[in-house]
């Protein structure tokens, strides 16, 4: 993994995140992406994954965004841990991410753990 792959992709991820846009979002993510989530939900493709935030955005506070606290580079991406806070900066929730990349900042697997 392209140490530039990892530094672009964050910044760009987080700002579709945090702009609560779920079609930039999306497209980090490659067409047939396997998305898994803590409770063990699969979705798999880029219009589920979009399909996914847009119902997940319109049901979440506007205030609440995306960080990346910590990360490991693996050869196909990378591990670490990321929060979801509030706008007083609170975490909300705190989630083990599990990330590989195909290509220039795509997304090919992404899982998430407690």
């Amino acid at each position: 993994m392209k140490d530039s792959n990892l530094s672009t992709f964050w910044p760009s991820f987080e700002t579709a995140w945090n702009a609560h846009d779920a079609k930039a979002v999306a497209a980090h993510f490659s067409e047939d992406a396997a998305f898994k989530f803590v409770d063990g939900r699969e979705l798999n493709g880029r219009d589920a994954v979009e399909a996914f935030y847009n119902e997940t955005f319109a049901r979440m506070p506007q205030d609440w965004f995306h960080r990346i606290e910590s990360e490991t580079k693996t050869p196909t991406g990378s591990r670490g841990f990321l929060t979801i806070r509030n706008q007083l900066d609170e975490t909300v929730m705190s989630i083990h991410h599990d990330l590989v990349l195909a290509g220039d900042r795509i997304i090919q697997k992404l899982t998430l753990a407690q």
